[in-house]
This record gives structure tokens, C-alpha cells and sequence, in this order.
């Protein structure tokens, strides 16, 4: 849908409770993924995801569609309500039940056992080294890879330049290939 179309109805949904839930209902599976995939945990996500749409609908007067498109607004919100998370829990590993195949959304057609237990067990130690950096290239690596977002909209919700968009991806991604080969020589 065209980003104006969401626009509006972030304007109405200041006064109109259906346009209100128009948004939630366009929006939720896709926080909800991007949340899921970064935080892991059923519950914790639900209550982050949760408080995401509490603050969208208590701040609505405060968007903007001249400063930015509800999506990246809403994808600031969310951005910043996941790093109040990690503040108040220093732990990253703290409330961490990482199922992989719930977070990263993966339907495999009848591997094997064999592949499903070394493709689980390379996904998690992919998604635990992930957790391990710092949740600005945690951020930039969901968004980038996993959710395939173009730069300018990045760099719009993490409010830096687009062109800064594949520097801090670029630096991301070296420090979890130094993770990474960090693990495989201790092994």
C-alpha cells in the first residue's frame, strides 16, 4: 500500500478508533516478526510489541507525515521500545529462549533429522552471536537481511544518512564474522 495511504490514516486514527485499528491490523504480523527475530522470546516480544502499538496510539498527535512516513515512525517507536528493553535488561541473554525456527520463520519441505539438528544448531549459534552485538547492528542486520528493507527507509527509522546505511552494515556484519571465527577456533 501506498505510504501516503497509511499517512492519512495515522492522521485519522487521532480521532477515529477504526482507522486505529486499520493500522494495527496492517502492521502487527509485521512488528511482531521483526520483534520476534530480535528478541526471541514469545512472551517478552508480545509485551514489547504490545507497548509498541500502546505508544503509537497515545502519541498519534505527535506524527508527523512531514518528518517521516508512519512506517518508519512506527518502526522508530518499535526500534526505540527494544532498546529501552535492553537497558532495563542489561543480561542480552537474559529471557532469551531463542527458538530459531519461530524467530527466523523457517518451514523446511521433510529434511532429515541429521539436517534438521545441524541446520537448528547453525541457526541458533547464528542468532546467539547476533544477540552478542551491540543493538545498533543487531538492528541494521534485521533490517538489511532479514527483512530486506531498502537503505533510505533504515536510515530513516534509525535517523542516520542513507549513505552511513552500508558503512554501519558493513562494520555489523565484520563484527559477527569476528564472533563467528572466534567460536570456530575455541571449538
Amino acid at each position: 500500500m501506498d505510504p501516503a495511504v497509511y499517512n492519512d490514516l495515522a492522521i485519522r486514527a487521532r480521532t477515529e478508533e477504526q482507522a486505529f485499528n486499520e493500522l494495527y491490523n496492517a502492521f502487527l504480523d509485521e512488528i511482531y516478526g521483526f520483534v520476534m527475530k530480535r528478541i526471541g522470546h514469545r512472551e517478552t516480544c508480545e509485551d514489547i510489541v504490545s507497548d509498541v502499538f500502546r505508544k503509537v496510539f497515545t502519541n498519534l498527535n505527535a506524527f508527523d507525515p512531514q518528518k517521516a512516513s508512519f512506517r518508519v515512525w512506527l518502526y522508530r517507536i518499535t526500534t526505540n521500545t527494544m532498546t529501552d528493553h535492553y537497558r532495563v535488561n542489561r543480561n542480552p541473554n537474559k529471557g532469551h529462549i531463542v527458538d530459531i525456527e519461530e524467530a527466523l520463520d523457517v518451514h523446511d519441505t521433510k529434511p532429515n533429522p541429521h539436517e534438521i539438528a545441524l541446520d537448528n544448531e547453525q541457526k541458533q549459534l547464528m542468532q546467539e552471536h547476533i544477540n552478542k552485538l551491540p543493538p545498533k547492528y543487531q538492528t541494521i542486520i534485521q533490517m538489511k537481511y532479514f527483512d530486506d528493507m531498502p537503505h533510505e527507509e533504515i536510515a530513516a527509522i534509525m535517523n542516520i544518512k542513507a549513505n552511513n546505511v552500508g558503512v554501519l552494515a558493513h562494520r555489523a556484519v565484520k563484527k559477527l564474522e569476528k564472533l563467528l571465527h572466534t567460536t570456530s577456533n575455541a571449538l
